[in-house]
């Protein structure tokens, strides 16, 4: 349990990261790659954009 809600704080947490370092026009393609590749073991999670 702990694991899932790791991984669910690290995805969040690198998303305002990304958010904050890089401009606006590359942060959607960025974040949709970034998503994908740390989430790909979630069931469906991977749609939830909540940021």
């Amino acid at each position: 349990m702990f694991h899932v809600w790791a991984k669910q704080t690290g995805i969040i947490l690198g998303g305002l990261l990304v958010r904050r370092i890089l401009p606006p026009p590359v942060l959607p393609q960025g974040l949709k790659r970034m998503m994908h590749g740390l989430s790909f073991d979630f069931s469906g999670h991977n749609q939830t954009q909540s940021f």
